[in-house]
């Protein structure tokens, strides 16, 4: 199968119908809405080697769903006060953005269950995802500034870089 876009997971339907869905594809809702009610089973599975990563059963009459979005967002001060350039500061930026995928489902008691993904591969369920994954954008963002550097016979000590300017 030929996927495109940044999306590092495909959607597997297991119905009477198997279909593998590649959820960067423009218009994919609309174009398996036909299965996307059906019972079976719904599986995120990467894209690369095709190993499942979430699974839920889907009952008769129950509403699954699959969904991404940015869960851990660290706010910067402006590049100037950062000591870095505004190159710099979109790489930095990237990294202290956390984007979770998801699946879940309705079930006919009106409870919802929700599975995520983070990009380290940490699974959770729930609401969990908002607080992990504002606590990997955090040590993303302390990753970015720092880095190795010798001192003399201290090889390896991390110093911070890019410290505010006073």
């Amino acid at each position: 199968m030929e996927f495109v876009g940044d999306c590092p997971y495909v959607l597997v339907l297991l119905t009477p119908d198997p279909t593998a869905i590649d959820i960067d594809e423009p218009g994919w809702a609309q174009t398996y809405a036909h299965l996307l009610r059906k019972p079976g089973h719904w599986i995120l599975a990467r894209k690369a080697g095709s190993v499942p990563v979430l699974e839920l059963v889907v009952h008769q009459g129950e509403q699954p769903y699959y969904t991404s979005r940015v869960v851990g967002v660290a706010n910067l001060p402006p590049p100037d006060a950062l000591g870095v350039t505004q190159e710099e500061m979109f790489e930095i930026k990237e990294r202290g953005e956390v984007r979770a995928y998801g699946i879940g489902k309705k079930r006919l008691d009106g409870h919802v269950d929700r599975l995520w993904v983070l990009p380290t591969g940490v699974i959770c369920g729930g609401e969990d995802v908002d607080a992990l994954g504002e606590n990997l954008a955090r040590a993303r963002l302390l990753q970015a500034f720092t880095k190795e550097v010798p001192h003399g016979d201290q090889e390896g000590r991390e110093e911070v870089v890019g410290q505010a300017q006073g």
